[in-house]
């Protein structure tokens, strides 16, 4: 018989969990195409912070198995750039490599989209910027219903 994993479960953020969403977000950089910048722990906090105090604008939501943070996603609401309408995207969207591919990315995005339903947003923008699993995610949004509207390029810089 098959090991049982811990069902992940999902809530809001606290400022209690900012030492878990710090190491999810340098778990994140360090997997992602990011990770030739560097990783600036004073930054990461005081952002971190500003998610988890304004959760009229902003959230953080993580998901935890076992007791133990397995993933976040974190963004905000805002105007379009021509109309008062606004809509949802997402900041940083992680897993953890050993809980993909269970439920604990949908429970997140589920619970990210009822809070951008909840603060009237028309829509909900998620991208793959960072590159980490994107194929995978592509997949898992269009499941979902979205619809890949463009893409993203970047052009770097030297340092």
């Amino acid at each position: 018989m098959a090991p049982q994993h811990p069902v992940a479960r999902v809530r809001g953020a606290t400022l209690k969990d900012l030492d878990a969403v710090l190491a999810l977000s340098a778990e994140m950089h360090a997997e992602s195409r990011y990770a030739v910048y560097p990783f600036d722990s004073e930054v990461a906090r005081e952002l971190a912070v500003t998610y988890l105090r304004d959760g009229e604008k902003r959230c953080c939501i993580i998901a935890e198995a076992g007791g133990s943070p397995t993933g976040l996603i974190a963004g905000e609401v805002a105007p379009l750039v021509f109309s008062r309408i606004e809509v949802a995207y997402d900041t940083l969207f992680y897993v953890k490599p050993s809980r993909r591919g269970r439920w604990d990315s949908l429970r997140l995005l589920r619970a990210f989209d009822g809070w951008a339903r909840s603060r009237g947003a028309m829509e909900l923008t998620l991208s793959t910027s960072s590159a980490v699993s994107a194929d995978r995610t592509d997949a898992l949004l269009s499941r979902l219903g979205y619809a890949h509207v463009g893409s993203v390029c970047t052009k770097s810089f030297k340092l």
